[in-house]
């Protein structure tokens, strides 16, 4: 089943991004800071990931995420396309879960995701 995370968006734009998915039917969370420092695959529910005991409480990075779970590219076309109809400002930093960023925490994958944003854009 579809779902969307999303990192540092309880925010205008995020209330946006609910409403869309509201329309379209797609579950969404943020995920909370605490969480950062556990695996994807607790953040996104992902069965056989266990929580660790540990809460985190240290400093957050501050830019937004968007992480879809469950999406094949019909779908995600679709919700993309909605989300431009929208007029919704964009989300820089945004990854489908794979099996490869279900093993790391929020840190490994917004640092892959600024990276990747920077290689493409040039900044």
């Amino acid at each position: 089943m579809e779902k969307i995370f999303l990192y540092n968006l309880n925010s205008p734009k995020g209330r946006l991004i609910r409403r869309l998915c509201e329309q379209m039917g797609i579950p969404v969370d943020e995920v909370p800071r605490e969480d950062y420092a556990q695996p994807i695959g607790v953040v996104v529910e992902m069965p056989g990931f266990v929580r660790h005991a540990s809460v985190y409480s240290g400093p957050a990075f501050t830019d937004e995420i968007m992480l879809f779970r469950g999406f094949d590219d019909a779908t995600l076309s679709r919700f993309l396309n909605r989300y431009r109809q929208a007029g919704i400002d964009k989300v820089d930093l945004k990854a489908s879960l794979t099996p490869h960023n279900v093993l790391w925490n929020s840190f490994q994958l917004h640092d892959e995701l600024l990276r990747e944003h920077r290689l493409m854009t040039g900044d």
